[in-house]
């Protein structure tokens, strides 16, 4: 924060220098710092980064395949590499991850001296770590909920079958567990029912073939529930697409006000449209702060090319990339017409 109050301008700054001047050079100072208390205490200081007595700091990168673009994800990679080979910083990073292609090629090109992998897969027993997170998130909606003394009173609420099943759908992926409980803790609307018709939810024909078949059934069911009438899904649709497809080209459609502008519909409208999906969006407050998916893999269900669904973007486009585009100049061209007038 020192760094950014003495030179703003670092945030407009190449990656690689933000890295120097806002990881790097604090974590040179804090080491040194360090050293120097070891030799007030008489110690002996290590600056060659051998120091045992020195815990390294820790950084957590989580969802470094949900960074935008290959690119990027790679130079992410190549920097981190780079700092933890300079044996004075004292720092490990913890990167998470899916096993997307090109961040396995950047790994396995990177001096395997430096890192380790670790794929959580059936070994690690996931299933017993979601059983437990959805225990304690239910017992959170009893307490919570607006329900709460109906709920509390049900001892048998959820049954045992109920979140074996929801552990065995969610196949090892917290995401699944995690939008059930979103959709399912909503203060407006009953736990109990909502929990049921999760549980009688099966992927549909079409769905079957996907390894996420479950949860591209719940992001579809959400998005169907969504959506009362033809005009909300259009709003939708458009939305999806203006957050997919213009990512990197402009960053006017990211926040509320940018997608209402970007869009040419009204604020109010867009909210109301989206008023049913925070199980899977991050829909916030603030007019000015970014509308974000919750996960990746929503990003994907999108554009799954083989899914037949009505809200395959692929399949099934409202508007596409040139019309969005048409759309801006027409907006942009009519705003300056009014501010000649």
């Amino acid at each position: 924060m020192a760094k950014l109050m003495q030179d703003i301008a670092l945030l407009t700054y190449s990656m690689e220098m933000q890295m120097q001047k806002l990881v790097i050079e604090p974590l040179t100072d804090v080491s040194m710092s360090v050293g120097a208390t070891h030799l007030n205490d008489n110690s002996t200081a290590d600056f060659s980064g051998n120091d045992q007595s020195i815990i390294p700091h820790l950084v957590i990168i989580d969802g470094l395949d949900e960074c935008k673009g290959t690119q990027v994800q790679s130079r992410i990679i190549t920097m981190l590499s780079s700092i933890v080979n300079m044996q004075s910083m004292h720092i490990q990073f913890l990167i998470t991850s899916r096993p997307e292609l090109k961040i396995r090629n950047t790994f396995s090109s990177t001096d395997h001296s430096v890192w380790t992998g670790l794929v959580l897969d059936d070994h690690y027993d996931p299933d017993k770590d979601i059983n437990k997170y959805l225990q304690s998130e239910f017992s959170a909606i009893k307490r919570n909920h607006t329900l709460a003394t109906s709920l509390s009173n049900d001892f048998n609420w959820p049954s045992q079958n109920d979140i074996g099943t929801l552990v065995k759908r969610s196949s090892g992926q917290f995401i699944y567990a995690s939008s059930v409980i979103k959709y399912i803790h909503n203060d407006h609307r009953n736990p109990k029912q909502r929990l049921s018709t999760i549980i009688d939810l099966h992927p549909a024909g079409d769905l079957k073939g996907s390894p996420y078949a479950e949860l591209d059934a719940l992001y579809y069911f959400i998005l169907l529930t969504a959506t009362e009438n033809m005009e909300d899904h259009k709003i939708m649709t458009s939305i999806f697409q203006a957050k997919l497809y213009t990512y990197d080209t402009t960053s006017q459609p990211k926040s509320v006000l940018g997608l209402s502008n970007f869009l040419g519909i009204d604020r109010e409208a867009l909210r109301l449209s989206l008023a049913d999906l925070h199980s899977i969006m991050i829909i916030p407050d603030s007019d000015d702060s970014e509308i974000k998916f919750l996960h990746a893999s929503f990003s994907d269900f999108l554009m799954d090319t083989q899914d037949q669904s009505n809200f395959s973007l692929q399949r099934k486009m409202h508007m596409s990339l040139l019309d969005i585009f048409a759309f801006l100049s027409f907006n942009t061209f009519s705003n300056l017409k009014k501010l000649m007038k």
